[in-house]
């Protein structure tokens, strides 16, 4: 349930969602896009190493079901030195 109509309070109220949506190339009521999460931790206190698990989530479910454990997808684990860069939207 949206809160306030002005705010961006879902993936569903973002420009980028909307002209997603509206495309008439992509694949109609079959479509689905996903969005990523991560958490990043130092396996140990003296480590520069960190190990960052990520996840996916449907942005179709509705938000109460997007990020229960039966629907969470486990896309990988990244370790490095840096941390993941999260800012990917130069690749829409």
């Amino acid at each position: 349930m949206k809160l306030n109509d002005e705010n961006i309070e879902d993936i569903y109220d973002t420009e980028v969602y909307k002209k997603f949506e509206n495309n008439p190339n992509h694949l109609g009521k079959n479509k689905i896009s996903l969005g990523w999460n991560t958490d990043g931790m130092a396996p140990y206190n003296s480590s520069t190493y960190s190990l960052s698990p990520f996840y996916l989530v449907v942005n179709e479910l509705p938000p109460e079901d997007r990020f229960k454990k039966e629907n969470v997808i486990i896309g990988g684990l990244w370790g490095s030195k840096h941390k993941p860069n999260p800012n990917l939207s130069n690749c829409l």
